[in-house]
């Protein structure tokens, strides 16, 4: 989600050309490398930026809103599709790593899941396998380094 749109309508690439007049390379370029945390935030598409201004700045927070509204959005789906039957889910990478607010503000949009995150254990380091809620609910919820 750096640079790159993400799902859209797709409509949207015909509006471009055909109403804006833009080239199929510029759209191309719009699409792939000045949209995703990028053209939210108009500055970066560094994830750190958009964590550190949260608070301050209203493109980090927009842009960290919207990531966390889709990666709800499709754990929620991805549930859905699998009947409410969810066995756990397993942050990895640099949201499993790194990403503390993320997982928060992603989690905190699945109460209706059962998700009740802790906000200690999600802050808790050194980084290892933590539990993000108390491991009595379900459904489980974790971290694991790469």
């Amino acid at each position: 989600m750096g640079t790159r749109s993400g799902d859209i309508d797709p409509a949207i690439i015909f509006h471009l050309h055909d109403t804006l007049g833009m080239s199929v390379d510029q759209i191309n370029k719009m699409l792939t490398k000045e949209s995703g945390l990028l053209g939210l935030t108009e500055v970066t598409s560094d994830c750190r930026y958009v964590e550190d201004n949260y608070a301050e700045k209203e493109d980090a927070k927009r842009a960290m809103d919207v990531y966390c509204h889709r990666l709800a959005k499709y754990i929620g789906s991805y549930t859905a599709l699998m009947e409410g039957r969810l066995d756990a889910v397993i942050f990895t990478g640099g949201i499993g790593e790194n990403a503390a607010m993320v997982r928060e503000l992603s989690l905190g949009k699945l109460g209706v899941l059962g998700f009740d995150v802790d906000h200690e254990r999600n802050l808790a380091g050194p980084l290892r396998q933590v539990w993000l809620h108390q491991q009595r609910r379900h459904p489980p919820c974790s971290r694991y380094p790469n």
